[in-house]
């Protein structure tokens, strides 16, 4: 993922950002003779003086050819499935400073051109085996093609094992599973969702046709759907596997917070409650899935074909009282879920070294920069 600043990352999470429509980069010197940016000096003041060194003419570029695409990844994790946003960018204005063979900065600041040049991200503009320098971009225009490398990537677990594990003091030790297509259909690559997480993200009760003792089956089968069901209706029409029971619950206390070591989504937790209710089987499970608002509204019937067709998957979430390992519980009349993404979770589990392009929660990011946060620099590689 593009490495998000504390206002990006809300900016994602409230659903008013669309990297291809609403950024540009911008160019920045060196700061000091560096390479690179150091994380405590990534601020929008500083940026605009990086900037205004390498150009004073305040450039800003576009991304060209912007697509997003699912794949599996042979960087590293052969079968780690993930997002990949592809792009071109040609600085092409040739009125840089005079500074000969000197490197601009390898980081790009990545702004918000609708928010009065708001600094969203940082990207990653060469490898350092081949530098960009001033006196190529004054000589003729220069252009970075990621459309075959990728600018960046969000990965997602390779097996039903293999994931993110989340420890919350005083709760189970939990893996989750998240929905592929359904972070793909954000408002940050989608510009036909409308979304707010903070509002219209909520939770549906689901059951399985897997029995309680089947734990391997249910778990394997529900990662590979998450690799390419999209919505509530996609996992309610796959009738031999699943059947939608309800939707629609909220969670208690959601909100934005960064005690965790990174910003995060956190909630209290969330009570699901149908009178009447009762499975004694445990083959019940917990999905949390966002709105799309351009869709769907308060009065719309959280049974009726157009909520679930319209009604994008997330992760699955937990009973409060289930073990490490299989996601279900019986259902009598209620229950209480346990959100995942605490003030106080760690993220244990990464799938390699690299851990400022992984995914840590529901919509966490372990890659957010900007002063204070983790990384204490933001060099990197293209990948």
């Amino acid at each position: 993922m593009i490495a998000l600043t504390k206002s990006g990352y809300e900016k994602f999470i409230k659903g008013t950002l669309n990297l291809p429509i609403d950024t540009k980069v911008a160019i920045l010197s060196a700061p000091g003779g560096e390479t690179s940016v150091t994380n405590s000096e990534f601020t929008t003041s500083n940026i605009n003086t990086l900037r205004a060194l390498a150009n004073s003419n305040d450039r800003e570029y576009q991304f060209n050819d912007f697509e997003v695409v699912t794949q599996n990844s042979t960087n590293g994790n052969p079968g780690v499935n993930n997002i990949k946003l592809k792009a071109e960018i040609t600085f092409d204005t040739m009125d840089f400073v005079t500074e000969g063979d000197v490197n601009i900065c390898e980081n790009g600041a990545v702004i918000d051109v609708t928010d009065s040049d708001d600094l969203i991200g940082m990207i990653l503009l060469y490898p350092s085996s081949d530098p960009i320098t001033y006196s190529a971009l004054n000589d003729m225009p220069v252009s970075i093609d990621y459309r075959v490398t990728g600018l960046a990537y969000m990965h997602f677990p390779a097996t039903y094992t293999y994931g993110i594990v989340y420890d919350i003091p005083g709760r189970t030790q939990n893996y989750s599973k998240t929905f592929v297509n359904g972070v793909r259909n954000l408002p940050i690559f989608n510009n036909n969702t409308q979304t707010n997480l903070l509002s219209d993200m909520k939770i549906a009760l689901l059951s399985t046709t897997y029995s309680e003792t089947n734990d391997v089956n249910f778990q394997n089968q529900l990662f590979t759907d998450s690799l390419t069901l999209s919505t509530l209706g996609d996992l309610d029409e796959l009738g031999t596997s699943y059947t939608y029971i309800s939707g629609g619950f909220t969670f208690r206390n959601l909100g934005l917070a960064t005690d965790a070591g990174y910003p995060a989504l956190t909630a209290t937790d969330s009570t699901i409650y149908i009178p009447g209710l009762t499975i004694g089987e445990a083959v019940c499970f917990a999905v949390i899935y966002y709105e799309d608002r351009a869709v769907i509204d308060d009065s719309t019937d959280v049974m009726s074909d157009t909520y679930k067709d319209n009604s994008y998957l997330l992760n699955n979430v937990h009973n409060v009282t289930t073990a490490m390992g299989d996601d279900r519980f019986a259902f009598k009349q209620s229950v209480i879920l346990d959100p995942i993404f605490s003030n106080t979770a760690v993220v244990s589990g990464a799938f390699n070294s690299n851990d400022s392009v992984y995914q840590a929660g529901i919509m966490a990011l372990h890659n957010v920069v900007g002063p204070g946060f983790n990384h204490p620099n933001l060099n990197g590689e293209l990948l």
